[in-house]
């Protein structure tokens, strides 16, 4: 075994520290600059058994195509990655005119025994827009 797996194995033994959420995502739920958005996005969430599990988005009520990747498991948490759109792991997201929302929904994640659904939404935006009219804010000062 090579040592950068060694290092991973041991990694994994260690526990994450407290998150916002119970799972861990990226794009995380929320407001998320596109320019940090990559095209793999993924959702972990400790113990959790994803050989079952479907990885669904919609955006304004239709669905968005994905392409889930191959689950490996034993390096860090089980975590289930996809692709969205289309895009290939080498694109930039591209620049949203508007904010734009997407709700992701996981569903029959096995934890324990049971299994679970996590249903969140990610807003890709863009950082440099300003999200009001700076012409009319700057007419309310002047009156």
């Amino acid at each position: 075994m090579s040592r950068r797996r060694q290092l991973r194995r041991a990694r994994a033994t260690v526990p994450r520290p407290p998150t916002r959420e119970e799972f861990v995502a990226w794009p995380p739920p929320g407001y998320v600059p596109y320019q940090v958005v990559y095209p793999r996005w993924s959702f972990s969430y400790t113990g959790a058994n994803f050989s079952s599990a479907t990885v669904t988005m919609t955006q304004g009520g239709a669905s968005v195509p994905v392409a889930v990747e191959t689950l490996e498991t034993g390096y860090g948490e089980n975590t289930k990655v996809w692709i969205p759109l289309g895009m290939s792991s080498s694109q930039s997201w591209p620049n949203q005119l508007k904010d734009t929302p997407y709700l992701v929904t996981i569903s029959n994640v096995i934890i324990g025994t049971g299994t679970r659904t996590f249903t969140y939404e990610v807003i890709v935006f863009d950082p440099a827009k300003a999200p009001w009219d700076p012409s009319g804010v700057l007419m309310l000062l002047l009156d």
